[in-house]
């Protein structure tokens, strides 16, 4: 038996992970997410990778990857790079929610005149 695996060809695949922490736990993850950052930039497929932050007593950490393909991203999660990811999360004293967003469709400022009547409807996705 033969097993077909067909991967739609996707626009980017986003990698989102926000988790909240006490002041002095979240500057100890940042400062480890902004390591593995550097590395992860350099790496094929690789478009943006970046974390911000909302510090205060309770703070917000926000990490986002984004890739060329879902080939790409499918090599960044079997990669030893992010399991080093992973125990930086596992670390984290409150459960982090992890997102793998695939968009498929992107448009411009031809959707706004689309919206407000300016120009006309494109074809809708079937």
């Amino acid at each position: 038996m033969v097993a077909l695996i067909v991967l739609t060809c996707y626009l980017v695949v986003r990698l989102s992970i926000e988790l909240s922490a006490p002041e002095r736990d979240a500057r100890r993850i940042v400062t480890a997410l902004r390591v593995l950052t550097v590395a992860t930039r350099l790496e094929p497929g690789c478009l943006s990778c970046g974390i911000w932050t909302e510090l205060g007593e309770d703070s917000y950490l926000h990490y986002e990857e984004r890739w060329r393909s879902e080939e790409a991203i499918r090599r960044r999660v079997l990669s030893d790079a992010f399991t080093k990811l992973l125990e930086v999360l596992e670390a984290s004293p409150t459960r982090p929610t992890v997102a793998f967003d695939f968009v498929a469709r992107r448009r411009g400022l031809e959707f706004i005149e689309e919206v407000r009547g300016l120009g006309p409807p494109c074809e809708s996705l079937a």
